[in-house]
């Protein structure tokens, strides 16, 4: 009888079969938190390319490093989450060219607004979706209104005042 190794995954801490487990990065990880661990490498990576679009730079300072590894600790915020409040607040709030040497010091200010922007866009998004447009062309109603419906005009029936008589 062959015993199975069990291993355990170093984010949920839970034990499991060594076969059913993922390997990476010197690490055995659930197939749940191997997914959550690539798509948030992969929100990193998107993240730096962005900063560097955005402040037209090679690589992102030491102190915006520094930044992000802050927020994503103190305050909880996703990859994602920083890489949209920086593209809402200079896209779409502003449209203002960053400043290398302030860094990325907005992102706390305006996280919760660009969260909530971002939110109500997927919502917008979401709903037009679930619209036909042909039912829509179907119920366009024309309005026409005719000459007789329209108020004249009331400066032509008054009397001219001559200044001289007065």
């Amino acid at each position: 009888m062959k015993i199975e190794k069990k291993v355990k995954c170093p984010v949920c801490e839970s034990y499991n079969n060594k076969e059913v487990t993922i390997y990476y990065q010197n690490r055995y990880y659930c197939k749940i938190c191997y997914e959550n661990k690539t798509k948030e490498s992969e929100d990193y990576k998107n993240l730096i390319k962005f900063i560097c679009e955005i402040y037209e730079i090679d690589a992102p300072t030491g102190f915006m490093v520094t930044q992000i590894k802050n927020f994503k600790e103190q305050f909880n915020y996703t990859y994602k989450g920083m890489e949209l409040t920086l593209d809402f607040f200079y896209n779409v709030k502003t449209n203002n060219t960053p400043e290398i040497e302030k860094g990325l010091g907005i992102i706390p200010y305006i996280y919760e607004e660009a969260k909530q922007f971002f939110i109500e866009k997927r919502n917008i998004i979401k709903n037009l979706e679930d619209i036909n447009i042909q039912d829509v062309v179907n119920e366009i109603n024309i309005i026409s209104i005719k000459k007789s419906d329209r108020k004249e005009n009331n400066y032509k029936n008054i009397a001219m005042i001559d200044i001289n008589e007065i």
